[in-house]
């Protein structure tokens, strides 16, 4: 899961690197990883702390006992 998510965003890419976690933390929760699905989620908080979907990523998180 690491090298999916390790490279390095320009500023300009956060949008799309910010969605790309968050469909990743879906697909991961949605197959039974957890573990990866909680990194995609943490990743897509970084990247997008206020975005759109934000709070129910942090829901999400909170309800699968990450934060």
């Amino acid at each position: 899961m690491a090298r999916y998510l390790a490279w390095s965003v320009p500023r300009w890419r956060w949008l799309v690197a910010g969605s790309l976690a968050l469909l990743l933390g879906a697909v991961y929760q949605s197959s039974g990883r957890k573990d990866d699905a909680v990194e995609a989620y943490k990743r897509y908080l970084e990247l997008a702390p206020e975005g759109k979907f934000s709070r129910d990523v942090r829901g999400k998180l909170k309800g699968m006992g990450a934060i």
